[in-house]
């Protein structure tokens, strides 16, 4: 599985398109504060299976109409959260994540 941190001021409708066009998606986490590692409030997405190849530069098209945004993809691994979160692929800028959460 792979999880989806969307973040930004247009971060709710970014989230309802990438539902309505990528299948087996769903929503892991609606936040609007700092919560886990996650510095700012995000909407957290789960895939079921390997994302499309045009999720890709759509988010890239989606951050530069919008330079609030931010994303982060990576790997649903409950057994060494810190690496699947610092190996993650970030599209917009990088946030400092919190990965101090996880040794809690």
């Amino acid at each position: 599985m792979y999880h989806i941190h969307i973040y930004g001021s247009s971060r709710k409708e970014a989230a309802r398109y990438l539902l309505k066009q990528e299948p087996g998606l769903s929503i892991l986490e609606d936040e609007d504060g700092p919560v886990g590692p996650h510095p700012k409030g995000q909407i957290g997405l789960v895939a079921k299976r390997p994302l499309s190849k045009w999720i890709e530069k759509w988010m890239e098209d989606w951050v530069a109409l919008d330079p609030s945004m931010s994303f982060l993809v990576h790997l649903d691994n409950p057994e060494d959260e810190i690496n699947s979160h610092q190996k993650g692929i970030w599209v917009g800028k990088p946030l400092n994540l919190n990965l101090e959460f996880f040794s809690k």
